[in-house]
């Protein structure tokens, strides 16, 4: 597991808890004699509930199971579930009071089938509701009682339409839109709502011409307000939507060039767009809080890492953790507490859930220690350190202790963006000051890590 510098602006007049590394707790769940493919996470105040897929050693069998994580990381239950003989859990989403599971089912040479499951917060079974020859990959529990569910309709191939649906808390199926946009196939890939009482879902469609990322904006009453093909060169692949501010929404994407995060207003057009990278980094999920910072799950050489953006899409901080195994990420949700949880598996071998602590913030570029926008977002492992940097040029890199003695020194030519730079004699412990003198300026760094 990596360590991680906690970092203040060393001008900056703020108080930052030294901490021993970002995670507050990492735990695998490990049925045994089965291979486990991660799921979903998604909150419920600060207790996380986690589903996934069960597969036997030949892989023509397969359950479905359920984790609850309460928000100190002890395992309160966990349930599993055989509805048909392959059955896969690819969503799960959190009500007010109560849990939806949603099950993709499947029996050789039958179509495949929905099942969306209500559970207590205890994992009771309320009720469970099919919908046949249906693939839904996407469910959102409504405030008002019940959830969206957001997937394809039709045999497979050509999974002929998207389909949109609702059910009430009792379990009655009280909406049902299809929405037919290609002829060869589509495929859901995330459903949020938005402040403006609307939803968004997101898909993937296999068109004559190639595969094409596609937005489309319902009404909670299930009307289609717009539908948004995205170009080729924005993103060939849509991964998530999150809420944002204002009626705004997050898209989470990728292209030949990389990941992409954009957030997007109530009409569909873009706001902002930026590049989620670091070096190997694999985007997989992304989720948002309360107050407009959208967090992005992705695989950083080997270890879980969450990427948090402000609301104007402005990197503010990453952190990193998991297990001495290498990680595989799919989902992400961020607790009442502000700490984002992070879903996956282990070598396929165990569920993998990683409660992170909340993020701390970086001190505002505008500050005299950080001119021109410099920004050291965060500390990588080994040394290793991430900076924001305004312009290319030549910058000067220097390491001193807290009684002032220099333990190293660098020159390196930076781009703009995003660099990792090597920090000999970064990993002690203790207070650290980063000097950085580049084109516009001196800029200053406390950093403090705890063992």
């Amino acid at each position: 597991m990596r360590s991680i510098f906690v970092i203040a602006a060393a001008l900056a007049l703020a108080v930052v808890t030294a901490q021993a590394d970002d995670t507050s707790w990492v735990r695998q769940w490990t049925p045994g004699g089965v291979r486990v493919v991660g799921g979903m996470v998604r909150c419920q105040g600060s207790d996380a509930f986690v589903c996934g897929t069960l597969n036997d050693t030949v892989g023509t069998n397969s359950d479905v199971y359920a984790v609850k994580y309460t928000g100190t990381g002890d395992l309160a239950w966990a349930r599993v579930w055989n509805f048909a003989a392959q059955d896969a859990a690819p969503a799960v989403a959190a009500g007010p009071s109560e849990i939806y599971l949603l099950v993709r089912t499947h029996v050789q040479g039958q179509p495949f089938g929905t099942k969306v499951a209500r559970l207590s917060p205890a994992g009771d079974t309320a009720w469970t509701r099919a919908r046949p020859t249906s693939q839904s990959r996407c469910v959102v529990a409504n405030p008002a009682g019940g959830c969206w569910v957001f997937g394809s309709i039709g045999p497979q191939p050509p999974r002929d339409s998207l389909w949109f649906g609702r059910y009430d808390g009792s379990g009655n199926y009280t909406l049902h839109k299809t929405l037919r946009l290609v002829t060869t196939g589509q495929l859901a890939a995330g459903l949020c709502q938005t402040s403006d009482g609307g939803l968004v879902g997101a898909a993937n469609l296999t068109d004559t011409s190639g595969p094409v990322a596609c937005l489309v904006k319902y009404l909670a009453a299930g009307d289609t307000v717009w539908t948004r093909r995205l170009a080729s060169t924005f993103a060939m692949m849509a991964l998530a939507v999150a809420t944002g501010p204002s009626g705004d929404f997050y898209f989470l994407g990728s292209a030949t060039s990389g990941t992409v995060l954009a957030r997007m207003n109530p009409a569909g057009d873009t706001v902002w767009t930026v590049a989620v990278s670091s070096a190997g980094a694999v985007a997989a999920d992304l989720a948002s809080d309360s107050a407009g910072n959208v967090y992005v799950a992705a695989v950083e050489a080997g270890d879980v890492a969450v990427f948090k953006f402000d609301a104007q899409g402005q990197l503010v901080s990453l952190v990193s953790g998991g297990s001495p195994s290498t990680d595989i990420a799919t989902s992400l949700a961020v607790g009442a507490d502000l700490g984002p949880i992070v879903t996956g598996a282990v070598g396929n071998l165990a569920a993998l859930t990683v409660k992170f602590a909340p993020p701390v913030g970086i001190a505002s570029p505008s500050v005299p220690s950080c001119p021109a926008g410099l920004r050291l977002l965060g500390t990588l492992g080994s040394g290793r350190a991430l900076l924001a940097v305004p312009q290319a040029g030549r910058y000067g890199l220097a390491l001193f202790s807290a009684d002032g003695r220099q333990l190293a020194r660098s020159v390196e030519f930076l781009e703009p963006g995003l660099n990792e730079v090597e920090l000999a004699a970064g990993r002690a412990s203790g207070v650290r000051y980063l000097i950085v003198e580049g084109p516009a300026g001196t800029s200053r760094f406390k950093l403090v890590r705890a063992e």
